[in-house]
């Protein structure tokens, strides 16, 4: 992305420039609402689930359930990091050995 904005601003596109970093922006915005713990998404399904369950017993007459344990969820958080982790090493490997450029 810097690559190919440095080159839009040399050639004077500034519109293609003003595109990549608001879509840069966009993305960003949609990455930080996947439902991953340490994400804003991921504390946000949590109380979602938490209020979900509550409603369902409180229709059963029983009483709020305890809170959601974290540890619990850090495997599958976990999990999920490392995988992002390696398919972000991946594209930082293809663009130092291939970069895309504009021209």
């Amino acid at each position: 992305m810097s690559r190919i904005g440095g080159e839009a601003v040399e050639q004077g596109l500034w519109q293609l420039f003003l595109l990549l970093l608001a879509g840069l922006n966009f993305f960003l915005a949609v990455f930080n609402t996947l439902p991953l713990l340490p994400l804003d998404g991921g504390h946000i399904a949590v109380v979602w689930y938490e209020r979900l369950r509550n409603r369902l017993r409180a229709l059963r007459g029983k009483a709020e359930g305890p809170p959601v344990d974290y540890t619990r969820l850090s495997t599958v958080t976990l999990t999920l990091v490392l995988i992002g982790g390696a398919i972000m090493l991946l594209t930082i490997t293809a663009d130092i050995v291939n970069p895309v450029r504009l021209t």
